[in-house]
């Protein structure tokens, strides 16, 4: 900076001036970041949780045993609820649980394959499986007997776990991504480019529901949700389109806009990832409009989560889903 401000024309500072402003600053820094340990640590990024979200770790551990899957730069990693260590599970974009939490589904360059919930046991069931852009490709079947995935210009298909057979599944249309059922197997949401669709599949008919992302179905079969809102709201509705409500990014940090939702095996809970400055994992609690960090390390991509056990009802607050004009 001194020979920057010579060579305009200004004049040098003395080095001792200079030595102690240095001096000062450092000890203004150690107080500031004396003060951010004090206030619990800083939520606008880091690799690991501050205190305040150590606690948010806590709560929702408090409320429902479980344990996440996402995808980072070309891996699959999990993370137990209340913790935020990983473990590494190897290759993969995106990975989707089985309803019973003891098999994974995972995509990776152009490959679907299923593994054990630690990891072992991977084995390869289909290739060629290329997919759309239009979100997650895959999804586990409720039934635990296939593994559903998207592939390119031809609609959803199905690859047997057991003995790797494939088949296109009998549609209204030729969806392009996102696939999501319903626990018994008899609804289904997915999109077409940004239109999203609910899918009777007793009846084989289907009807749009939404424009955007993130087609979901609820475990029940009874509501249905899609992201809007900028990023920032999702919407949930009955199944026929009525009761909207909408849910917002206003306690997601340090995000504060989000994509790619996955409502899990449990009511009450979703997961999405951010898309703003850090791209983590989180966790949503419908009731309570509460969104819980569970990743460090940024860009985590769709992330599932699967509820081992509910130990108590998610309490709903001030801030709980609001009525939604249609």
């Amino acid at each position: 900076m001194a020979d920057r401000q010579n060579h305009g024309g200004g004049r040098r500072r003395p080095r001792a001036r200079v030595l102690i402003a240095l001096a000062a600053g450092a000890a203004l820094a150690a107080l500031s970041g004396a003060a951010v340990a004090q206030r619990g640590g800083d939520d606008r990024g880091g690799n690991e949780p501050s205190e305040r979200e150590r606690q948010g770790l806590a709560d929702l551990a408090s409320e429902i045993d479980g344990a996440i899957v996402y995808g980072r730069r070309g891996r699959i990693l999990k993370v137990v609820l209340g913790e935020w260590k990983t473990t590494d599970l190897g290759e993969g974009e995106y990975a989707r649980w089985s309803r019973d939490g003891k098999q994974i589904a995972v995509w990776h360059d152009d490959t679907v394959s299923v593994m054990n919930a630690d990891g072992t046991g991977r084995r390869e069931l289909v290739r060629r499986a290329a997919k759309e852009e239009d979100g997650c490709p895959i999804e586990f079947h409720p039934s635990g007997r296939e593994i559903v995935y998207g592939k390119r210009g031809d609609g959803l298909w199905s690859v047997n776990v057991g003995s790797g057979a494939t088949r296109k599944l009998g549609l209204p249309d030729d969806y392009t991504g996102e696939p999501c059922f319903s626990a018994d197997g008899k609804r289904l949401a997915a999109r077409v480019d940004n239109d999203l669709y609910a899918v009777d599949l007793t009846a084989g008919t289907h009807r749009k529901f939404a424009r955007g992302c993130s087609p979901n179905v609820s475990p029940d079969g009874a509501r249905l949700l899609n992201n809007t809102g900028g990023h920032r709201e999702l919407v949930i509705r009955n199944w026929d389109g009525s009761d909207q409500k909408r849910i917002n990014t206003r306690t997601m940090r340090p995000d504060r806009e989000w994509d790619d939702h996955h409502w899990s095996n449990h009511a009450d809970y979703l997961t999405t990832n951010g898309e703003g400055s850090r791209e983590e994992a989180y966790v949503v609690t419908i009731p309570a409009n509460r969104v819980t960090r569970v990743s460090w390390g940024g860009r985590s991509q769709f992330p599932d989560l699967f509820v081992a056990r509910a130990k108590k009802a998610a309490a709903a607050s001030e801030s709980a889903p609001t009525e939604s004009s249609r």
